[in-house]
């Protein structure tokens, strides 16, 4: 497999985060008890015994939240009941406010332990999504996956959509006439949302940003979306016909290529990736290397594979920003930056700077549901119905009781 260099804002925003994660540059080697604390980097980090019995929390969704390090933080939907929608348990900082647990600002939480709450009472969400140090979540009051949405955290940027000042400690209406959201995705510091009108999937409404609105403020272009994702100021769609737009946070949607119908799509910064009707991942943007452009395309180009597991998936079923894909076997694959074990095949990257160019098999337990990875940590819901995160760990954020990094997925505590 080859490895690139990558000189990104991201990369530039970790070498100089002075976050504990960094790993031991020497190649890990893995460990097979349950529990055990390794250096940063190195497989350990705990997560419980998969053969105990279940606990309390069955997460059927999970999302790892953005740069920086220093505030990285990790939500999950608790839905024991198998209903579709439950309370929200955040863990990891909670600098400013991101954990959603009213109250106290600093410190945080190392494993889930409590629900995100509105005065006492712990809201049923279908779906959270998080960003830079702030959350938001659509609340599900009659089970059917639409509803208002809820923002809680970071603020400086209007990005909890409402036009009121300072971090919010507890989860906020959104200040919008539309009653139904049934899609929601947060990047950097803006927010966009899908809204359900008239009994059909309707407008986009994006807000927050340095160049977005204070509070939802419908997408030009007199579009319907059916699929929504945002990362550092790029919003990519999907309309009801399964053309893929994509624009920066502010500017009007552009048409990528119209020849394809898309079914998923996901955006990291400078790179776009998607899925068409074949279950291929196909990927365009630009990759830089010390300033140096290493890898572009200008138009969408399937994902090479190289001679590992990914290449023999006859399609892939999800793909994610990070980036992480699932094939139809189940078996998860990731790729991308990998200073953490974020990619979570047990291998750690020397640098900051490099990059897994091809997708690489997620270690055991392997067959993952759904997977979220927007920077330096990696979660996802297994097959075994368990919650699981890898990567960096400075703030609590894998959910597994301790601050120790792990290049192999570790289960998330309370399950």
């Amino acid at each position: 497999m080859r490895r690139f260099a990558l000189l990104t804002l991201p990369a530039l925003l970790l070498l100089f985060s002075g976050c504990e994660d960094q790993p031991d540059p020497l190649e890990p080697t893995p460990v097979t008890a349950a529990g055990k604390g390794d250096k940063p980097g190195k497989p350990g980090g705990g997560g419980g015994d998969p053969s105990d019995p279940p606990a309390t929390l069955r997460f059927t969704s999970i999302e790892t939240s953005m740069h920086p390090l220093a505030g990285a933080f990790t939500c999950a939907v608790d839905d024991p009941t198998g209903v579709g929608h439950g309370p929200v348990y955040c863990w990891g900082v909670n600098s400013h406010y991101s954990l959603g647990l009213g109250g106290k600002k600093k410190g945080g939480e190392l494993e889930p332990t409590r629900p995100v709450e509105l005065n006492g009472e712990a809201l049923h969400f279908s779906e959270v999504h998080l960003g830079n140090q702030f959350a938001c979540a659509i609340e599900d009051r009659d089970g059917n996956g639409r509803g208002p949405i809820y923002c809680w955290g970071w603020n400086d940027y209007d990005q909890l959509g409402a036009d009121i000042p300072g971090d919010q400690s507890s989860p906020t209406p959104i200040d919008s006439e539309v009653d139904e959201f049934f899609a929601l995705d947060l990047g950097y510091m803006e927010a966009c949302a899908l809204a359900y009108v008239g009994g059909e999937v309707g407008p986009m409404y994006c807000w927050g940003g340095p160049r977005g609105t204070a509070v939802p403020t419908e997408v030009a272009g007199d579009l319907n979306f059916q699929a929504v994702t945002a990362s550092w100021g790029t919003i990519c769609g999907i309309d009801t016909y399964g053309q893929a737009w994509c624009w920066e946070l502010g500017a009007d949607p552009v048409a990528v290529d119209p020849s394809i119908t898309f079914t998923q799509l996901a955006v990291d910064g400078p790179v776009h990736c998607g899925l068409d009707t074949s279950g291929t991942i196909l990927c365009w943007g630009e990759r830089e290397l010390n300033g140096e452009i290493v890898w572009s395309a200008a138009s969408p180009t399937a994902l090479a594979l190289g001679d590992g597991p990914a290449a023999g998936e006859t399609h892939f079923t999800s793909v994610t920003p990070g980036f992480c894909a699932t094939g139809a076997s189940g078996q998860a694959y990731c790729w991308g930056g990998n200073f953490f074990g974020q990619v979570g095949d047990g291998s750690v990257a020397a640098s900051g700077l490099e990059w897994v160019e091809m997708p690489s098999a997620v270690g055991t337990p392997g067959l993952f549901s759904s997977i979220s990875e927007k920077h330096d940590h990696t979660c996802g819901i297994a097959a075994d119905g368990f919650a699981y995160c890898w990567g960096a760990n400075g703030s609590g954020q894998l959910g597994d009781g301790t601050k120790v990094a792990s290049p192999w997925p570790v289960r998330v505590a309370g399950q």
